[in-house]
């Protein structure tokens, strides 16, 4: 069952493969797992090529590793976005797993009572 507002498993699945590439850096978008899956925290970050360190996502930093002033404002742009949908839609992993298993198994008696066949007394 897949809804409207959320990402599919594939596109979950591709989420580590989110980056962009220019001639001297990649911007990547990635998920951060904090409490055995109880938190996601989604970051941005600008990985230049040849440096020990990363870069914060902006317009600068992106005309640093060979974006143009078009491409760079796009990509904040875009980025900002795709952190903030993110943010909304995947807060956490183990919260949404736990209350979907407790509405199965209140849900579970529920369907064993009425798959039982009737009884008829002697």
């Amino acid at each position: 069952m897949t809804q409207k507002n959320r990402w599919s498993v594939e596109q979950l699945s591709n989420l580590r493969d989110l980056d962009a590439h220019f001639p001297e850096g990649t911007l990547t978008l990635f998920p951060i797992i904090l409490g055995f899956g109880r938190n996601i925290k989604w970051d941005a970050r600008i990985y230049p090529k040849g440096a020990a360190g990363v870069l914060p996502v902006d317009k600068n930093s992106l005309l640093s590793i060979g974006a143009s002033e078009d491409e760079a404002d796009k990509w904040v742009a875009r980025t900002d976005r795709a952190l903030v949908a993110l943010r909304e839609l995947y807060p956490a992993l183990v919260p949404a797993l736990e209350a979907r298993i407790k509405e199965l198994a209140e849900a579970a008696p529920k369907a064993l009572v009425e798959a039982e066949p009737a009884r008829v007394s002697d």
